[in-house]
């Protein structure tokens, strides 16, 4: 028995898209884990064994604790031992060790530290407890102060998850925005958006070289960046208005052709008044540009054809 074929010009968009994901296994397993991800810390507190700003006496910088099922005298269920803490007198760092006379049973959704729910419900049930309060489950073991480095990493997925998910909304209602007034005012309006776009979009996020020019402390700084054959130069001053001179000493010898966005003649009341222009420099040469106050510039070296 064989499969029917898959008429591809009957499907919309999204299932091609759908398809074509499912047939890629790499990504159907990262996605199961982005979800667990997810999952976890949506429930932080139920998940975390530990209240992430607690430190535990004399308990800095534990190595991990893992959990047991047998003892010396057999099956116990799951388990940890109690540590005991000893100066190395020669490091002079504490050394910890498990005891073996102290076995601390652990608990599936026991009580634990106050957390809440969706940050309303009110609960004290957690995933794993240890049953002596004294002895904490320490799975990841604990930073300089103490802390409980797993509860801490589980609720600081709560902020790195989120920034994926808010990012992708910011953009999203940011493009809606412009775009609206692009297509709606149309004419020069629309021409500078487009070209702005255009030339954000056009700046990499990964570099590989970064040179500091000029620059003064809580003033103003100059900094160029280069990735394959093309520099990108940037500027950001304090509320005070001024004019550099940049030396372009950094770039090869040739001819080049700058395609600047920097502020315009009422930048410093009206902060979308800008300028784009395009120039033709050499290496050596002075670069002349004006900064309103709390303003800046960007720039784009390309090499000339």
């Amino acid at each position: 028995m064989t499969d029917s074929p898959i008429d591809a010009g009957s499907m919309s968009q999204w299932k091609l898209m759908f398809l074509k994901f499912r047939q890629h296994r790499i990504a159907m397993l990262a996605f199961v884990v982005l979800l667990v991800f997810y999952f976890v810390a949506l429930f932080a507190g139920f998940f975390a064994f530990n209240d992430r700003d607690t430190r535990f006496a004399n308990s800095q910088n534990i190595p991990p604790m893992l959990p047991h099922l047998f003892s010396e005298k057999g099956f116990e269920g799951l388990f940890i031992y109690g540590k005991t803490r000893e100066l190395n007198r020669q490091t002079f760092l504490y050394e910890y060790r498990e005891d073996p006379n102290r076995i601390v049973k652990l608990r599936f959704f026991g009580e634990g530290f106050s957390h809440r729910l969706f940050g309303l419900i009110p609960t004290r049930r957690h995933l794993l407890v240890s049953e002596d309060p004294n002895t904490p489950f320490l799975p990841l073991g604990t930073d300089a102060l103490g802390r409980c480095l797993f509860s801490r990493i589980v609720f600081g997925s709560q902020i790195s998850l989120s920034i994926g998910l808010v990012g992708v909304f910011l953009s999203f209602v940011i493009g809606v925005v412009i775009g609206g007034i692009s297509g709606y005012y149309g004419g020069i309006v629309d021409e500078v958006v487009q070209r702005v776009i255009d030339f954000i979009v056009s700046i990499p996020t990964v570099f590989d070289e970064t040179r500091i020019l000029d620059g003064v402390m809580g003033e103003y700084i100059v900094t160029a960046r280069r990735y394959g054959g093309k520099w990108y130069l940037g500027g950001l001053t304090n509320w005070d208005a001024r004019e550099l001179s940049v030396d372009l000493s950094f770039l090869d010898e040739g001819e080049w052709v700058a395609e600047i966005v920097r502020d315009g003649v009422n930048a410093g009341s009206r902060g979308e008044d800008h300028v784009l222009e395009r120039r033709s420099c050499k290496k050596g040469e002075p670069f002349l540009i004006k900064m309103a106050p709390g303003g800046g510039f960007a720039v784009k070296f390309s090499k000339q054809q």
